[in-house]
């Protein structure tokens, strides 16, 4: 659960404001899902961004109306509304593209690769089955958003959310040379995500340990799945910088405030490091793992985090 959903939350507390609400048709826009071997399905939704693009051409003024309407409200209706992370689908969904020729090149490009995207989600998730079982997962595909290009270049072209236990949002720039390689590494670390959301989200608490060590897990996973693939979110420190992260927040590790959890995460200009948290879930996990060799993929994937900190060298 990663890019896809801070950068949206940017934007919306950032950008242009509350939308206004206005009555949607969910069905001008019909989607056929593609259905894997395994019975897993892959649904593209660049249609609501093409029905929206169609509409704002006689309609620009009212732009962000129209989004809310034709993609944040039908998307998130049809898809997302009774999802164990719906909210932060909302948010994820909650913020209008001001670049609309970005976004229009985008939904081309993303459909001109139907055939590429289904190959490589088809076997990436065929591959995560293999160590963690979750069955009948749905993989939502989206244009990535050109506000925030840079991001999306940084990460490979490719971003992910995990919607719920059965739901993966993921969103693509097809222009970014390395996007092939980042999907199926995205795809299983949403994967975990999935499966830990399924065996263990009712008794969770979510503190900052459980953040670092949730996106170690996933990162460590798709690491296991994918393992030459150069993740750019789990090498930002070096071993000073790391050091001096842990020392800043270990004392934090029960901390539940989410604004302070996602500094720590992302980053927060002049204070925390971009990606810090990743960088650290993952080498604590990694830690663990070292230490103790014999787990198997589904005993450290159900662990406490305590637990897992407590078998790493992190102290």
């Amino acid at each position: 659960m990663r890019y896809l959903f801070i950068t949206a939350l940017v934007l919306f507390l950032f950008g242009c404001g509350q939308p206004t609400k206005q009555n949607t048709n969910i069905d001008k826009a019909k989607p056929v899902a593609y259905i894997t071997t395994a019975g897993d399905k892959i649904v593209f939704l660049e249609d609501y961004y093409r029905v929206y693009l169609k509409t704002i051409k006689t309609q620009y003024a009212s732009r962000n109306k129209i989004y809310e309407g034709e993609i944040q409200d039908s998307i998130f209706s049809k898809y997302f509304s009774k999802s164990e992370y719906s909210e932060l689908v909302k948010i994820t969904l909650a913020s209008p593209i001001k670049d609309t020729t970005g976004l229009r090149n985008y939904v081309s490009e993303i459909t001109n690769n139907h055939q590429k995207i289904e190959e490589l989600i088809t076997s990436a998730l065929a591959a995560s089955n293999k160590f963690l079982k979750n069955d009948s997962v749905t993989v939502y595909i989206m244009p990535c958003n050109s506000d925030i290009e840079k991001i999306n270049t940084e990460m490979g072209g490719v971003s992910g959310l995990t919607a719920g236990s059965k739901q993966i949002v993921i969103s693509i720039d097809p222009g970014v040379n390395s996007w092939q390689e980042m999907l199926p590494y995205d795809i299983a670390h949403e994967f975990n995500h999935t499966y830990w959301t399924k065996m263990n989200l009712k008794t969770a608490q979510w503190t900052l340990l459980n953040y670092l060590v949730f996106e170690g897990r996933a990162d460590s996973y798709a690491h296991l799945i994918c393992p030459d693939v150069i993740c750019p979110w789990t090498k930002v420190l070096s071993e000073k910088m790391e050091a001096d992260l842990w020392n800043k927040i270990k004392s934090q590790l029960k901390n539940q405030d989410m604004a302070y959890q996602y500094n720590i995460m992302f980053g927060s200009k002049n204070e925390y490091p971009l990606w810090g948290g990743y960088t650290l879930g993952y080498h604590i996990v990694q830690s663990a793992l070292k230490n103790h060799p014999e787990l198997s993929p589904v005993e450290w994937a159900n662990l406490a985090p305590e637990k897992i900190l407590e078998m790493s060298d992190y102290k």
